[in-house]
């Protein structure tokens, strides 16, 4: 995240992470959540991994949990403090736990650190807004949003971050505090060919590492063959943002039509 010379803090206090599915988002997660936790010399640090639903919020928090268990020196640090929902360590009295927007809003947070998953699955901003204004007493607070593209929905919370981001990209927002990344194919190339392990490659950093080649080529093929299927391949392994969740038919192969139906060809015909 960068230190500022002045006071040694992090510049960065928020992080938006955009990348296709089975690329690993898990494991940086749990990796940065713990980071937050135990290294980051912060007394009473309060972490949250925030999801759309309780069960989402429980498949960020326990790879956490998991990772903490698997390595002696955090296991030995937290101790008894390892539980089923919750990550405490004793002696700084920090602790890790997982929030979902789907319940009951908690007010009073301390925010330190929180993992915000899937944005565009968020039902409401309540939750997004009480961890971001939770981080006002914190020196050096990081919030983290790591999420797939959404379907093009206009004035959701996923389309307002994203276009904050393009804004700081295209320079015509400045916040040094700001800092994102988008794996992705562009399907504004000459040529774009989605279906190619070329584009797979492109849009997947974790191809043949977190995520096979040969699912993604099935998933491409599922897509080739169905246009029903085309978009949320689009969206879930190319990271592209659609219009529409399900495409009953290709929009080139409608345009191609282009024909004024006469009338006279259905005369007697029952619809």
């Amino acid at each position: 995240g960068g230190e500022s010379k002045a006071s040694g803090c992090r510049v960065i206090r928020t992080a938006w992470i955009e990348i296709p599915r089975n690329n690993g988002k898990s494991t940086l997660c749990s990796g940065l959540a713990l980071y937050l936790l135990l290294a980051d010399r912060e007394p009473a640090a309060q972490v949250y991994a925030a999801a759309g639903d309780r069960a989402q919020a429980g498949l960020v928090f326990q790879p956490a949990r998991l990772m903490a268990l698997g390595s002696p020196a955090i296991a030995k640090a937290l101790g008894k403090g390892i539980k089923r929902n919750l990550l405490e360590h004793p002696r700084t009295l920090s602790i890790f736990r997982a929030l979902s927007s789907d319940a009951k809003l908690q007010h009073g947070l301390n925010v330190h650190g929180a993992v915000i998953d899937e944005v565009h699955v968020h039902k409401n901003p309540d939750l997004i807004d009480a961890l971001e204004t939770g981080t006002g007493s914190r020196e050096q607070p990081l919030v983290l949003f790591i999420t797939t593209a959404d379907e093009g929905t206009d004035g959701s919370i996923y389309a307002t971050k994203r276009e904050y981001l393009e804004g700081v990209v295209g320079g015509h927002i400045t916040d040094v505090t700001f800092y994102g990344v988008v794996f992705g194919a562009d399907p504004n190339v000459e040529g774009f060919d989605p279906f190619s392990d070329a584009t797979l490659r492109d849009a997947n950093p974790g191809a043949d590492v977190t995520v096979m080649m040969d699912y993604l080529r099935g998933k491409a093929n599922e897509a080739r063959q169905s246009p029903a299927q085309l978009n949320r391949y689009l969206r879930l392994h190319l990271n592209i943002r659609t219009k529409q969740t399900t495409r009953w038919i290709p929009l080139e192969s409608f345009d191609a039509t282009g024909q004024l139906i006469d009338p006279t060809e259905w005369a007697g015909m029952k619809v």
